[in-house]
């Protein structure tokens, strides 16, 4: 842009930013074994550390590890139910649950890894790494 004080001209420039939208398609399942079976399990297991790290700060150690066990229990029990291998409620059922994932190999290191977050020493109830700068670090380390 060029304008003139005083007879002389004079060059403006103006920084524009400009935000570029992109439109990704991505296919959305047709069914709860296709969601389920479209699950890594590595960002499975990030997004609960860091939802049981905020619990543990928020809560405690006790609580943490109560929401880690109560979410792989809910885990389990949808998927038996959305996969129609147990049926809840009825007495006569002698179907044993799946708790491997047989089903679903992408979800079978799930049960795993959680437990060796309940074994690790970020959720231990152990008084020799309860001290506050050794959760602080390992909570650093865990995320």
């Amino acid at each position: 842009v060029v304008t003139e004080t005083d007879g002389k001209q004079k060059v403006v420039h103006f920084l524009r930013r400009y935000l570029r939208i992109v439109t990704v398609p991505w296919k959305v399942a047709g069914n709860i074994k296709q969601l389920y079976s479209a699950i890594d399990p590595d960002v499975l297991i990030c997004v609960l550390l860091h939802k049981v790290v905020a619990a543990l700060r928020r809560d405690g150690v006790a609580e943490a590890r109560l929401l880690l066990q109560d979410w792989l229990i809910i885990l389990v029990s949808q998927y038996n139910k959305w996969f129609e291998l147990a049926t809840f409620g009825d007495i006569d059922d002698s179907k044993p649950l799946d708790i491997e994932f047989k089903e679903c190999t992408v979800l079978q290191p799930v049960p795993k890894l959680v437990y060796a977050l309940l074994r690790c020493p970020l959720l231990s109830l152990d008084t020799v790494s309860s001290h506050p700068d050794m959760r602080m670090y390992l909570q650093c380390v865990y995320t």
